[in-house]
């Protein structure tokens, strides 16, 4: 289960905040069933765009939006609770922004 949200998303991700924080406990990190980047897909019109870019003056990046690290984290648990595992878990929050980071280069390497 993923994060669930309240708010506009549609407009604009400042105004949406997590509804369901989906990690309720860092003791839970091995029962959670993190998400592979599989599901992301470049649209035709991206492809296009980068099949044509000028290479020569342009530089080309990959980009995991719209949060790092720890802003993923907090969204799968919510903040109290990982500030506190910080302290009280922090090999645990270490395996889980380990997690996160392996997801976005995933998702880069893409």
């Amino acid at each position: 289960m993923g994060v669930h949200w309240i708010g506009n998303i549609a407009g604009g991700w400042s105004s949406a905040f997590p509804k369901i924080h989906p990690l309720k406990d860092i003791e839970q990190l091995d029962n959670y069933s993190f998400p592979t980047p599989d599901y992301l897909k470049l649209s035709d019109e991206d492809k296009e765009y980068l099949r044509k870019a000028d290479r020569e003056n342009h530089i080309i990046i990959g980009w995991v939006w719209p949060w790092f690290i720890f802003e993923r984290a907090n969204k799968l648990m919510d903040i109290p609770n990982l500030i506190k595992s910080i302290f009280t878990h922090p090999k645990e929050v270490k395996r889980l922004f380990h997690r996160i980071a392996d997801f976005n280069i995933q998702a880069l390497e893409r």
